[in-house]
């Protein structure tokens, strides 16, 4: 009798041991915290290492990143998409943004700039020497960026009109939603040039640039971050920002071929 009541003690204090460790690690569960960051996607590849040293700098916290158009993001954010950090490719997304009460106006700063380049396929015999190359024959299809969302279309337009070839190129664009399909498009050789950023086509070992951009033919191309008013992490997602402004985070964009603001 004695030896079932001493069985039947050992059951309860197991049962409530493990009932102490599933307790511990719910409580460590419910102390991690989820940072939402939407950010451009020519930020990919660049963003993604700066969250992994971020998350290993910061442990208990997860990033979440949202790539998309930053005019895909900004419409995102006034439909209430949850979101933290905003971190666009183009000033004007993030006007609008601030001008609909939608950013906290005091935490918005430039991190980064880029330039805008032309690129062609890797074993393309294609030489561009000026705009009216572009109006040749021989070349058919130019990718760009679709202006109504995505920046670098809206840069690839101005720069267009601005360098007066605009009507008589019009009909060989092919859109693309953001910059990382044109690259795509240029990779595949379904195009035969893209306008892409800088930092774009030095990721890709499939294609060249064939010609820069003047950069007096369109806007300057600065990379605005800032919190999102709604965001219930504003001390996370200032750290965040800290974190893409420290040397640290200005080495790692400077590594992917993004000049600084700062």
């Amino acid at each position: 009798m004695v030896n079932k009541w001493l069985i039947f003690l050992v059951i309860i204090l197991l049962l409530i041991g493990v009932g102490l460790t599933y307790s511990h690690q719910s409580g460590i569960k419910s102390k991690e915290r989820e940072l939402l960051v939407f950010a451009a996607a020519s930020l990919t590849d660049a963003f993604q290492e700066l969250v992994e040293k971020f998350e290993q700098q910061y442990q208990g916290v997860k990033v979440r990143l949202n790539l998309a158009s930053s005019g895909t993001l900004q419409i995102q954010i006034e439909q209430g998409a949850p979101a933290d950090v905003f971190a666009s490719a183009g000033i004007k997304q993030m006007e609008s943004l601030l001008k609909k009460g939608l950013i906290a106006t005091d935490s918005v700063t430039y991190f980064a700039r880029n330039q805008l380049v032309v690129i062609g396929k890797k074993n393309s015999p294609l030489k561009i020497t000026g705009p009216d190359d572009f109006l040749k024959a021989h070349i058919r299809e130019i990718s760009i960026g679709d202006p109504v969302t995505a920046p670098v279309g809206q840069y690839s337009v101005t720069s267009l009109k601005n360098l007066h070839i605009w009507e008589q190129i019009e009909k060989k664009l092919v859109f693309a939603r953001n910059v990382r399909q044109v690259l795509q498009y240029v990779e595949r050789g379904e195009v035969d040039l893209g306008f892409v950023y800088a930092t774009d086509a030095a990721i890709s070992e499939e294609v060249k640039v064939l010609y820069t951009i003047p950069q007096d033919t369109h806007h300057p191309i600065l990379y605005p971050i800032g919190i999102v008013k709604e965001s219930k992490n504003q001390d996370l997602a200032k750290k965040f920002i800290e974190w893409v402004l420290s040397p640290n985070g200005q080495e790692i964009l400077a590594r992917y071929g993004f000049e600084s603001t700062i």
